[in-house]
């Protein structure tokens, strides 16, 4: 059929033929795929290793405050953990410590009217005993990007899965000094 075409162009308009050939083959290939139908839609990727509800309390030595530094010392519980592609079922709940510093721009709309950026790495331990380095970052400055909690899993179970959320800021300890302490909650989701 497409011989066909290419042949009526060809006699009716003498010196055009390779555009309206290549023209001509286009359609024939539009046509060809309106008959086939849509191609095959990619897998999705694999559905979350592990969802938990989490909280942590992050306290800052010295108290933070506007231009200032601080060590941060992290402590958090993991509950109601669920594995939606059972991999990890196993995996109930956990402890988790870690340990950085935390640098704060100036002062704002966050805890304390401090805005901070705070990094480390820690620990994760599971219900079953076995354990996951992480790295973290956690972001309460607009002005540095998106406002999150950050979390890769560095070695371990679940090793090379993360997630970033927006924590939901529960708790906040001011002193004179400025934000001693933090606490958060959020949902995350290992995949």
């Amino acid at each position: 059929m497409m011989h066909a075409i290419r042949m009526l162009i060809t006699r009716r308009l003498g010196g055009r033929v390779r555009r309206l050939g290549a023209w001509a083959g286009s359609v024939a290939l539009i046509a060809a795929a309106v008959v086939a139908g849509p191609a095959a839609v990619p897998a999705r990727a694999a559905q979350g290793d592990l969802a938990c509800a989490a909280q942590f309390t992050m306290a800052m030595s010295p108290a933070l405050k506007p231009g200032g530094s601080a060590s941060v010392n992290v402590t958090a519980s993991l509950s109601n953990c669920t594995s939606a592609n059972g991999n990890y079922a196993r995996l109930q709940s956990a402890t988790a410590t870690a340990s950085g510093t935390a640098t704060a721009d100036g002062a704002g709309k966050g805890p304390c009217g401090v805005l901070f950026t705070a990094q480390g790495t820690g620990t994760i331990t599971w219900s079953d005993k076995s354990t996951s380095t992480i790295q973290f970052t956690v972001n309460t400055d607009p002005t540095n990007g998106t406002v999150t909690f950050h979390c890769v899993i560095t070695g371990g179970t679940l090793n090379n899965d993360g997630d970033t959320v927006v924590p939901v800021i529960s708790g906040a300890q001011c002193t004179s000094g400025g934000l001693q302490s933090m606490s958060a909650h959020m949902a995350v989701d290992f995949a």
